[in-house]
């Protein structure tokens, strides 16, 4: 088994054991984003779940703020900008529903009150760790969105 895993080393492997898994596959990542890793992702999840694996994932709040690995600190004023934004985390949204309607459970942690929305850096969950079936877990970097996937990031397993 190899414990040290380069970003899609790990994909591959955790694909491997979503797809094997009996039991359950937790997921706990602060951000995840579409692309290609939560389409992969998105349609082995909803396999296992139809199996009767109990999924649940954790997410920060934050996600809803992110745009490939950057939070906007201040009001974009390109209109296409804004457009391009509003239609990222629409089809973010798709999968949360699209994975809650396979009985998959997601969890938003850390939804700040007033006035920590405008600081939304504050508070965050930076733990990334992802478990199946109690037998194989990963902790490391990487968050679930492609750039995440692109630079020099390893997972233990």
């Amino acid at each position: 088994m190899q414990i040290l895993q380069t970003p899609n080393e790990f994909l591959k492997d955790f694909v491997l054991e979503i797809n094997n898994a009996k039991q359950s596959v937790q997921i706990q990542s602060m951000n995840f984003e579409t692309g290609k890793v939560m389409n992969i992702l998105t349609k082995v999840l909803i396999n296992a779940a139809g199996r009767g694996v109990k999924i649940e994932i954790n997410f920060d709040w934050v996600s809803q703020r992110y745009v490939h690995d950057t939070l906007p600190m201040f009001p974009v004023l390109s209109f296409k900008k804004r457009k391009y934004i509003k239609n990222l985390h629409m089809q973010n949204e798709d999968i949360i529903n699209k994975l809650t309607k396979e009985s998959v459970k997601m969890n938003q942690t850390n939804k700040p009150f007033f006035p920590l929305r405008t600081l939304p850096f504050m508070g965050r969950n930076h733990i990334k760790m992802y478990i199946v079936d109690k037998d194989f877990a990963w902790i490391g970097g990487l968050n679930l969105f492609d750039i995440s996937f692109e630079n020099v990031d390893f997972m233990v397993k």
